[in-house]
C-alpha cells in the first residue's frame, strides 16, 4: 500500500488506485502520513477544526477517525496515549529519499504535481498555512532536482520536457528559460529558440516591467548564437527626477549585493534624505538577480526585534503568526532560496540588530538591504 500525495491524492494498493475525496478524514490521513511520526490529538484537532472549542474539535477528530477506519483499503491509524500516527509508504517520502541519494531522475518521476491538489481549505487557516509551507518546500526541492538533472548527462528530448515542466510551474523562471533555449539551440532549432526567448522577454516586461537578467541574456545569446539575438530593448523610459544623481549609488548597491562579499548593506542617512525610495528602486532593479524574490519590510511601527520578525512574516504572506519565536518561523519559511530582503527604518531597532546576523547565518541564500539613521554596528554589515 502507498499513499500518492503529489497531485490529486490517492491510495494505491497493488495495481488499484483509489482517489481520496477532499474531506476532513482525507486531510487527517494526509497530514499524519506526510509527517510520519506521532502527532498530538490536540494539535490535529486545532488544525482541522480551528473555529471549534477544543473539546468539540476533539470530538470531531474522533468522528473523523471512525469514518476513516471504516473505509476499506485505508492504512491503519495507530494510537499511543494522546498521540496518533500513520505508518505507510508515500510518494513524498520516496521523493525525499531519492533526493538524499542523488537520484534526481527518480525524484522527478515521482513528482506528479503540487502536494495535495484539490485539498485547499479556506475554512481552516492553520491547514492553509501548513499546506502552503509544505507545497513551497517540496516545489523548491523539485526545481532544484530538475536543474541538477539538466546539468547532467541527459537526452535532449528529456531535457526539453523538464524545461517545459519548469516553465509551466513558473512562467518567469529565468534558469529554466535559459536551459530551454540552450537545448533548443543544441538541437539546431534556432527559430524555436529565438521565439521562446522572445516570448519570455515580453512576458517579463509585461508582468514585472523588467528585462531578463544580464547573465541570462548573455548565456542565452551564447547558447543560441547566431540564430538567436535578444529582442530590441524598449525605448528608454522618462527620467525619474527622484533618482537624478543616484545612478552611482544604485550601481554600487547592485555591485555589492550581487557580489560574493556583501550580505548586509545599510543605507545610512538622516530622515527625509530618500533612503526608502532608493531601497525600493534598488529592490525593483535587483529582483531578476534573486530567484527567490525580493521583500520590502517596513518597520516604522516596530519597537522590538520580535516585532520586526513578525513584520517579516507578514511580508512573506503569513496573515496570522503562530505562538513561539517569530524569527525562527520566518527563517523556516525563507529556507535556502536566494532572496533579497529590505528592512526599512531600522534605527529604532539598532539594539536588536543581532537578529539580522542570526537570520543570515540560518539562511545562506538571503541578502539584506537595510535603511537606518544610524549604523547597525554588527559584524556582517
Amino acid at each position: 500500500m502507498r499513499l500518492l500525495l503529489f497531485g490529486p491524492p490517492a491510495v494505491a494498493t497493488g495495481q488499484d488506485v483509489t482517489a481520496l475525496a477532499a474531506e476532513r478524514r482525507s486531510q487527517l490521513l494526509a497530514f499524519l502520513a506526510l509527517g510520519g511520526g506521532w502527532v498530538a490529538r490536540a494539535e490535529i484537532a486545532a488544525m482541522l477544526w480551528p473555529e471549534q472549542p477544543p473539546k468539540l474539535a476533539l470530538t470531531n477528530l474522533r468522528k473523523a477517525l471512525f469514518r476513516l477506519q471504516s473505509l476499506s483499503g485505508m492504512p491503519p491509524v495507530e494510537a499511543q496515549g494522546n498521540s496518533l500516527r500513520v505508518a505507510v509508504d508515500t510518494d513524498v517520502a520516496e521523493f525525499e529519499a531519492a533526493l538524499r541519494e542523488g537520484g534526481h531522475a527518480d525524484a522527478l518521476a515521482l513528482y506528479r504535481g503540487d502536494l495535495l491538489q484539490g485539498f485547499d481549505d479556506e475554512s481552516s487557516e492553520p491547514w492553509t498555512e501548513w499546506l502552503r509551507f509544505e507545497r513551497d518546500r517540496l516545489r523548491t526541492a523539485w526545481r532544484a532536482a530538475a536543474l541538477a538533472r539538466l546539468a547532467g548527462d541527459i537526452e535532449p528530448a528529456v531535457a526539453l520536457e523538464i524545461t517545459c515542466r519548469l516553465l509551466e510551474a513558473d512562467p518567469l523562471d529565468e534558469s529554466a528559460m535559459a536551459a530551454q533555449v540552450s537545448w533548443l539551440a543544441r538541437g539546431g532549432q534556432g527559430i524555436k529558440a529565438r521565439a521562446a526567448y522572445g516570448e519570455f522577454a515580453a512576458r517579463l516586461e509585461r508582468e514585472l516591467g523588467v528585462r531578463p537578467a544580464a547573465d541570462v541574456e548573455s548565456l542565452v545569446g551564447r547558447a543560441a548564437a547566431p540564430a538567436l539575438s535578444p529582442p530590441p530593448r524598449p525605448a528608454a523610459e522618462p527620467v525619474d527626477d527622484a533618482f537624478v544623481g543616484r545612478s552611482v549609488e544604485l550601481r554600487r548597491i547592485a555591485e555589492m549585493l550581487t557580489g560574493d562579499g556583501c550580505r548586509l548593506l545599510t543605507l545610512v542617512g538622516p530622515g527625509g534624505v530618500g533612503k526608502t525610495s532608493l531601497a525600493r528602486r534598488a529592490l525593483r532593479d535587483l529582483e531578476p538577480a534573486f530567484p527567490g524574490g525580493v521583500l520590502f519590510v517596513p518597520l516604522e511601527d516596530d519597537a522590538t526585534g520580535e516585532d520586526a520578525a513578525r513584520s517579516l512574516l507578514r511580508a512573506l504572506g503569513v496573515a496570522k503568526v503562530a505562538k513561539g519565536d517569530p524569527l525562527q518561523e520566518a527563517i523556516a519559511r525563507l529556507g535556502g532560496d536566494a532572496r533579497l530582503v529590505a528592512f526599512d527604518n531600522f534605527e529604532q531597532l539598532a539594539g536588536s540588530a543581532q537578529m539580522l546576523g542570526r537570520l543570515l547565518d540560518a539562511c545562506p541564500g538571503v541578502k539584506l538591504l537595510v535603511t537606518s539613521r544610524v549604523r547597525l554596528m554588527i559584524a556582517a554589515e
